[in-house]
Parts: structure tokens; sequence; C-alpha cells
């Protein structure tokens, strides 16, 4: 039998195999599919059934919908109704109930009932993040992947956090999150974890502004206010930022970034911001670029790789034009990766 080829195989193997030690795993590893010869997509979709049901069940329990029988069947409450809804008096006894040292052993079994539902409801989280997982790892080569073990207390905080996410955009997030650790382990930090699991959506939509201002691998805002607050992405806000931690130099005159020469004899260099790129160029070595900015900490460029951007094209212009007013010839295009070192400006057109 043909072994079945899966993209992004070693890290989706490295995955599975991380999660398995903390108890979350699916019902076959991308090893034992290929092995098996079976459709990946079909046993995803399966447990993606599964879960389903699983999560359902566990709703139905927690809204008191069902009960679990003596031999752990699961049975309808005829004529059940949520606590909220019950006359006052009532819910004051069902809780004077549930505070005394020795309750019934229904009011026992209904407590663990509700417990096991609630990790029910978690390990159908964990297993759908996982296969998010799974989907981020299909674009990543097997060169990419450090051999290099998770930490063992960052998976704790980890799977603590993100257990009780339901919402599948914040489960792909937190998605993102595994695979880029499980690739690269150090790649975000337990502060990032704590920041993204009190994370609220207004404030995520802040930093989302931002994004697409950001240069030179994520660190800096090049700091034209008058410009910036033409895109809406406001002062106030900006001060915001700071004070979440995901900017420096807002307030007052800012920062200074000063960028040298990657040569020896002239000045060559590039400011790169998702896949465009400024290419500056001069006879002289010295001095060095300068440009007044806002630097992105390394809480904000962990939170902000989570996102996916596009350039603004005319602030990335912009700041090009702002550098040849310095004396540098500068050529405005599409910046292609060659490695981790080395890029090529490609369809680069003089400003």
């Amino acid at each position: 039998m043909a072994l079945v080829e899966i993209p992004g195989e070693k890290l989706a193997i490295k995955i599975w195999e991380t999660l398995t030690e903390k108890g979350i795993g699916g019902l076959l590893t991308p090893w034992q599919i290929r092995r098996e010869g079976r459709a990946q997509n079909d046993v995803r979709r399966h447990e993606r059934l599964i879960l389903a049901q699983a999560e359902k069940d566990a709703q139905d329990i927690l809204a008191g919908r069902k009960a679990l029988d003596e031999r752990g069947k699961l049975l309808e409450v005829k004529g059940a109704a949520p606590l909220a809804s019950l006359p006052d008096e009532v819910q004051e006894g069902t809780r004077a109930l549930v505070d005394q040292r020795d309750p019934s052993p229904d009011l026992l079994r209904a407590a663990a009932e509700k417990f096991s539902a609630r990790e029910v409801q978690r390990f159908v989280n964990l297993q759908r993040i996982a296969m998010h997982a799974e989907e981020e790892a299909r674009h990543v080569g097997d060169e990419a992947v450090s051999e290099e073990p998770v930490d063992a207390d960052w998976l704790n905080r980890w799977r603590e956090n993100a257990q009780d996410v339901t919402v599948e955009h914040m489960q792909k997030v937190w998605a993102r999150i595994l695979a880029e650790e499980v690739k690269v382990p150090g790649s975000y930090s337990m502060g990032t974890l704590e920041f993204l699991r009190t994370l609220s959506k207004n404030d995520a939509l802040k930093i989302a502004e931002i994004g697409p201002f950001v240069i030179f691998h994520g660190q800096f805002v090049y700091r034209d206010q008058p410009f910036l607050d033409r895109k809406q992405v406001l002062f106030s806000h900006l001060l915001e930022l700071q004070e979440m931690g995901i900017l420096s130099g807002v307030e007052a005159i800012g920062l200074t970034w000063s960028m040298g020469s990657a040569v020896q004899d002239n000045f060559r260099n590039v400011i790169t911001a998702y896949g465009k790129g400024l290419f500056l160029e001069r006879d002289a070595k010295e001095p060095a670029l300068q440009l007044t900015v806002y630097r992105v900490t390394k809480l904000g460029r962990e939170i902000l790789r989570l996102g996916d951007y596009t350039p603004d094209e005319d602030y990335i212009k912009h700041v090009g034009t702002e550098i040849k007013k310095k004396g540098f010839l500068v050529r405005y295009g599409d910046w292609v990766q060659i490695d981790k070192n080395t890029g090529q400006l490609v369809n680069g057109v003089e400003l």
C-alpha cells in the first residue's frame, strides 16, 4: 500500500506527539494516517463529527437538559429548567443544600456530572485547536522544524489558557501559537500567553490597527503622526497600546532608530514589510540612516505575529520618500526572502 504524503508532516507529527504527553490527541496521528494509507481529510472530518456530538452532550448536561444514569447512559431530563428560571426561594434552597457538609448522593452525582461535562467541553476545545494547528503545519517545510522539545511548563500554561476557548477564530489563534512554539520553542513567552488570555476584543482591534504600519521585521512604526492620523491610527490609540505594553516611545519626542549599511564600501540596506521592500543606496557609507520611530516591544512583536496583515503601500512609499530627502536613492518593490539572511527586491521602481 502506498504511503499517503501529508504536507508539513514533520511539524504535524511533532505537534501531536507534544500534545499526547498531555493527554490530548486525535483518533489517529499524521504518522498513523500515512502508514495506514488513509485519507487525512476523511479522518479529521470524522473526528469533527464526534467532537460536535460530544460538545452538544456536554452542553446539555451543563444546562440540565440531560443526565447520566447509573450505567453511564445519557438520558433526557423531562421538564428540566435552568436554575436562573426557578423562583428565588427554590434557588436559595438549592444553594443551601449544595453548601451542606454531607450532601445527598444525588447532589454529589449531579455535581460530578457537571464537572465531567466541563472537562468534556475542554477536551473538545483542545482537540479542535490541535486540528487547527495541524492545518497551520501544512505550510511549513521540514527544514524549519527544530528538534528541541517544547518546555513542559510552557505547555501546561498554554493548555490552561486554551482549554476554555470555544470561539473558532480564537481557537485558530491559540493553534497558531502552538504550531509556532512547537516549530521553534521559545517563539512565544508565558507573558504573551497570559496577555492573550485576558485580551478584550476592543484592545485586539486597536493592536490590529498598527499591523499594516509595522516595518523592519516587525520592530518599528515610522513616527509621522499627521500621516498616521489620516490613516486613522490615532495618537490616543497609540498611547493605549503603550499602556498595554505593545509599543514604547509614544510619549514625548519618541525614539530614534539608527540603521547602518549592510556592505563595506558604500551604503546599502533594505527596509521590509509584509513582502514589500525599500532598497536604500548612497555612495557614502556614513552617516547611518536615522528615523524617528515608535518601537514595537517583544510582547507586541509576538502578538502581531498572530495576525495576517497586508502592508499599507501609501505608508511604505511615504517612508521611502522621507528617506530620499536624506540623500538616499530609494527603490520600492516586492521583497522576496531567499533565506534567513538574504533577499531580493523584485519589480523595483525609484521613488
